[in-house]
């Protein structure tokens, strides 16, 4: 039989004196490096943001070859021309759209609600009833565009 290990004999195993400084340094550099992640995604939000307010704010301007489809109407027409196009867009707006397409239906969303916020501001600016009337004509196309397998659909049943 072997004899019994006399462990009082080993030397005392001792971890290194810098081990605990390097572990404590890693994890303060990890936690820097996760608030840097955060902050840049903050910021880039944040960018995205300005973004959209930048460009719903840029001025429209009207072309020769795109004739103005609510140019001569009056505010009371607009209005009605927006409730139609509104009602039309909530059968679009219910059903799915393809990713491809996904990134600029929602900006035009946003610039949408954009436009909303301005309007309850000043709701008689026919300018503004104007512009809504033409974002969702837009909005109608590239819907209506995203939509035609359901049309197909539809037209079927």
């Amino acid at each position: 039989m072997d004899k019994a290990i006399d462990f009082s004999r080993l030397a005392q195993a001792r971890p290194p004196a810098d081990l605990w400084p390097a572990i404590a340094g890693e994890l303060d550099r990890r936690r820097k490096q996760r608030f840097a992640r955060r902050m840049f995604g903050a910021a880039a939000v944040f960018l995205l943001a300005a973004l959209a307010v930048l460009v719903t704010q840029v001025p429209q301007v009207a072309t020769d070859d795109q004739p103005p489809a609510a140019q001569s109407l009056r505010l009371d027409d607009l209005q009605a021309r927006s409730a139609q196009l509104e009602e039309a867009l909530a059968f679009y707006r219910s059903g799915v759209v393809e990713s491809d397409s996904l990134e600029s239906l929602v900006w035009l969303e946003v610039e949408l609600a954009w436009l909303d916020s301005q309007l309850a501001g000043a709701p008689e600016d026919s300018h503004l009833w104007r512009e809504r009337v033409e974002l969702l004509e837009e909005l109608g196309r590239r819907y209506a565009s995203e939509h035609w397998g359901n049309d197909i659909l539809v037209a079927g049943i």
